[in-house]
């Protein structure tokens, strides 16, 4: 065999080496890709802090289910999300008043650039879901302790010592922004007392009420962004 047949040979079976080691290589990049789970969610005791969907600025991965269980332990949370940009109808961000997931949902969030939330009580849990398709940025979202709560999203229910509900009125119990949250529900004053974490024994409805916040629901135009429309809201 020539020297120059030699040479060729041993150049072919490297490129072929070559090719082999790339595409395993890549094989296994793909293979511990795919197979690596995405950590998010957690345990949050601080008086204040800051969580964000998985890779924020950067868009998160598909199919992931991230759950923060904020838990200070005393007064109220403020909870603000910020450039919150998800695939609307399939990825979201739920808010609950209470202690897990099985507490009040009180907002599905899917794009909004500024949304706040008050607790009514010392606990909220926020749970973020992505499908196998499309991704965005996510959001950020910070929270903090304050010493009081809002009517916002929470007519119908008691927020600490002042009230979101109807009858608060007689009683003279209305938290600060009773009027320009819930002050034209036609939501009618009950009496038995219910726990912050039950639904409102009467279905909310658009009709008087366009423009306003009915707690689990809402008139206003911005629920179709956020997936909180009244059943009549059309």
């Amino acid at each position: 065999m020539s020297h120059a047949t030699s040479e060729g040979t041993r150049l072919n079976n490297i490129t072929e080496l070559e090719n082999v080691s790339v595409e395993w290589v890549h094989k296994l990049f793909v293979n511990v890709s795919s197979s690596l789970a995405v950590f998010c969610g957690g345990y949050l005791y601080n008086m204040n802090d800051t969580f964000h969907s998985p890779n924020y600025p950067n868009e998160y991965p598909n199919n992931v289910d991230c759950t923060w269980y904020i838990r200070p332990g005393y007064q109220f949370i403020r909870l603000e999300f910020f450039d919150l940009n998800t695939e609307c109808g399939y990825d979201y961000a739920d808010v609950y008043d209470g202690y897990d997931t099985s507490s009040r949902r009180v907002l599905r969030l899917c794009r909004t650039d500024h949304t706040v939330y008050h607790s009514t009580g010392s606990y909220l849990t926020v749970r973020f879901r992505s499908d196998g398709s499309v991704t965005r940025p996510g959001f950020r979202a910070t929270y903090k302790v304050v010493a009081e709560s809002s009517c916002l999203y929470n007519c119908g229910y008691q927020s600490g010592s002042c009230s979101c509900r109807s009858d608060c009125g007689y009683r003279g119990t209305c938290c600060g922004d009773y009027t320009a949250y819930c002050g034209n529900t036609t939501e009618q004053p009950s009496t038995t007392a219910e726990p912050e974490w039950s639904t409102p024994t009467t279905q909310h409805s658009c009709e008087y009420n366009c423009g306003n916040h009915l707690g689990s629901c809402s008139c206003y135009h911005s629920c179709q962004y956020y997936g909180n429309c009244c059943y009549d809201f059309h």
